[in-house]
């Protein structure tokens, strides 16, 4: 947020644009076809600023795959206080560590600005998993591989 001040009050600050499915992190590697058949299975979802995404333990039946803004994922500890787990820009995922082990939410999410991003149900899910196995498989390892960076940025936060 200090670097949108400085840029919005001394630079040629644009709002950011909505990147396409086939530059979103969790579509690396699929050919056209592919990001067809994944972006007909995907529901547009817009959320305005401030606006709360998911609740903290809530049951989970999709994820989304970010494509503008940023949304901030924040839990309550145990004494109360709300802490920020993560900030996710555009071209991440959300909800899908909840979803794909069948769990609850670790945390609640709000939209820091504007977000545009794009629902995939668990329905939507089964259904690409036995049309396009293959597609489900790159899948998978895409958001694997984010997950394993926002791990490892979690760590680094954790571990100074």
């Amino acid at each position: 947020w200090a670097e949108d001040g400085i840029i919005e009050s001394y630079g040629d600050f644009t709002e950011p644009e909505e990147i396409p499915l086939s530059e979103h992190g969790s579509t690396a590697g699929m050919d056209e076809a592919q990001i067809e058949l994944m972006a007909q299975a995907l529901e547009r979802r817009e959320y305005p600023a401030g606006t709360r995404i998911y609740t903290e333990n809530d049951d989970v039946d999709e994820l989304l795959l970010v494509t503008r803004g940023m949304v901030n994922v924040v839990a309550t500890d145990s004494e109360g206080d709300v802490i920020r787990i993560a900030t996710l820009p555009a071209g991440m995922t959300l909800g899908e560590v909840a979803m794909l082990s069948g769990g609850t939410r670790i945390g609640s999410s709000e939209a820091a600005e504007d977000v545009v991003a794009w629902a995939l149900t668990t329905t939507a899910y089964q259904q690409l998993a036995e049309s396009d196995p293959g597609l489900i498989t790159l899948f998978l390892e895409n958001t694997m591989k984010m997950i394993s960076l926002r791990v490892a940025h979690l760590r680094r936060q954790l571990v100074r």
